[in-house]
């Protein structure tokens, strides 16, 4: 009779995000035409450098989620780019100082 053979467990594969860091200092964004690769898994990372800001899409957005809050000083990530997203999306940055400016995300293959 044949010995069944114990299979081995899977391994986990760890999946290399890419993060695209967007500083955002007395209401101006460091990359305010920030490029992101969706093939290389890169994904935003919105990091404030004093204050509280709202970071809200308005129509399409590129990731899971349309509105992200980075606390004072914390940072935000965006998740994965939808595998649909390309092009260019606007979005508002607007803090609790009174601050509202429109940076992009671009969305490239």
């Amino acid at each position: 009779m044949k010995e069944k053979r114990k299979k081995k467990p899977k391994r986990k594969r760890h999946l290399r995000i890419n993060y695209k860091s967007i500083v955002i200092e007395n209401c101006q964004v460091s990359d305010p035409d920030a490029y992101l690769n969706k093939k290389q898994g890169d994904q935003a990372k919105w990091i404030s450098d004093g204050g509280e800001f709202a970071l809200i899409f308005q129509g399409k957005t590129p990731f899971k989620h349309s509105v992200f809050v980075v606390r004072d000083l914390g940072t935000t990530p965006s998740g994965p780019v939808k595998p649909s997203a390309e092009g260019t999306y606007k979005y508002r940055v607007v803090g609790d100082s009174g601050c509202d400016v429109d940076p992009n995300v671009h969305i490239g293959p």
